[in-house]
């Protein structure tokens, strides 16, 4: 069973139902989750296909499972304009995940089913990117009786994706203590680390109870040393967060929550360079965590263009450790809808940066026409002079 596609799906159930309900219509609430309920059991019907490449490949499921891509798509252009998806961080995961299943269609259409097939299960993590920056949601025991799960580790997964994550932790619990059994792999281990550790500090925020469950699990099993240094960095990290104070969302204050940034995010190198630090992830979970729920609760804040240069340098830290990398599709949103504020020019120098370090070898920087054509546009949008590498000392705005 690819349980993976049926939580690439459920990334736009949890995502509509997420978001301010306050800003959003009932009505219009309740349309968006009709869309989604009914989406999501074509999905638990196309699982039965997905549950081997052959399966997937077979020419008898060709036609179902290009039905439920194109579904998919439809759903997403259907709630594309609906209030109810409008956060920022939730738009920018959602227009992503739009784009690979476009992708993923057309690889399909063209035979290479096994290509697609990887490019499903690869969504995941972006599916995971989108889902940290909600709270816990409703159960979804009707479509779990539905899904025969193989394994703890994909119970976990789907009550993660669902948003059920008391629940999920216990899973993932089980997937920790089967791998000292020898009945887990090592990296269904350290992705249910990384699930626990992310629920505990970018979802509940809660440092106490995270540092409770990592300092048990050290101490009941045996590991190897990556785990230890894994495990050890996280405590080290939640003893940290045990005595921060976090930002309260009563009040749009710039001024806290640029405080409170430059508190935890290290500062750039010289050229601006962000660095990325997976060893630092709790802390890069937590921040990110804090920017999504101001994101969400004020919309309109001043502060917007500084949180999408923060999440991107956040993303950027994890280094795709934990989930899909979102940092240039923050980066170009900030110059795109805040070509103007003084820290546009910033985001276009990391996303240049990030741009040329891809396009790097060991035959030197080989940069495609049309990707040097992209970056002269946003060069040009937020008015950076060509040779306009050097860093202002303050890249805040007011």
């Amino acid at each position: 069973m690819s349980i993976i596609k049926l939580f690439m799906t459920l990334f736009f159930s949890v995502l509509v139902q997420a978001n301010s309900p306050k800003e959003s219509k009932p009505s219009e609430n309740a349309e968006v989750r009709g869309l989604m309920r009914g989406l999501l059991e074509n999905v638990i019907e196309l699982t039965g296909m997905s549950m081997t490449e052959r399966e997937f490949s077979e020419k008898v499921n060709e036609n179902k499972i290009l039905n439920n891509l194109t579904k998919v798509q439809a759903i997403l252009k259907q709630v594309e304009h609906k209030d109810a998806v409008q956060s920022l961080g939730l738009k920018i995961s959602r227009d992503t995940l739009a784009t690979q299943l476009a992708e993923t269609e057309r690889v399909f259409r063209s035979g290479n089913k096994s290509f697609a097939r990887w490019m499903l299960n690869s969504n995941l993590t972006l599916c995971m990117s989108c889902h940290t920056q909600m709270a816990s949601m409703a159960s979804f025991q009707s479509e779990m009786s539905k899904a025969k799960f193989k394994s703890s580790f994909q119970e976990a997964e789907f009550l993660f994706l669902s948003r059920q994550y008391d629940l999920a932790l216990k899973s993932y619990a089980r997937v920790v203590k089967d791998y000292s059994k020898g009945k887990e792999s090592v990296e269904n281990l350290e992705k249910s680390l990384e699930r626990i550790v992310a629920i505990y500090s970018r979802v509940h925020r809660d440092a106490k109870g995270g540092l409770q469950e990592v300092q048990r699990i050290s101490g009941a099993y045996k590991f190897p040393d990556f785990i230890k240094s894994m495990l050890n960095n996280w405590k080290r990290d939640f003893k940290s967060w045990e005595r921060e104070k976090l930002p309260n969302f009563k009040n749009d204050d710039p001024k806290a929550l640029r405080t409170f940034v430059a508190r935890h995010l290290p500062s750039p190198e010289s050229d601006g360079t962000l660095i990325a630090d997976a060893s630092r992830a709790v802390t890069y979970l937590f921040v990110s965590g804090v920017l999504y729920e101001h994101l969400r609760v004020f919309k309109k804040s001043a502060v917007n263009p500084e949180i999408l240069y923060w999440l991107a340098q956040c993303d950027r830290g994890l280094n795709n450790e934990f989930f899909y990398s979102l940092a240039d599709l923050y980066l170009k949103e900030c110059m795109k809808h805040y070509s103007t504020s003084p820290i546009a020019k910033d985001c276009f120098r990391e996303y240049k940066r990030g741009v040329l370090f891809s396009f790097t070898g060991s035959a030197g920087t080989q940069v495609p026409d049309d990707v040097s054509a992209d970056l002269e546009h946003y060069r040009k949008l937020v008015k950076m002079p060509v040779d306009g590498e050097s860093r202002p000392d303050d890249k805040s705005g007011d």
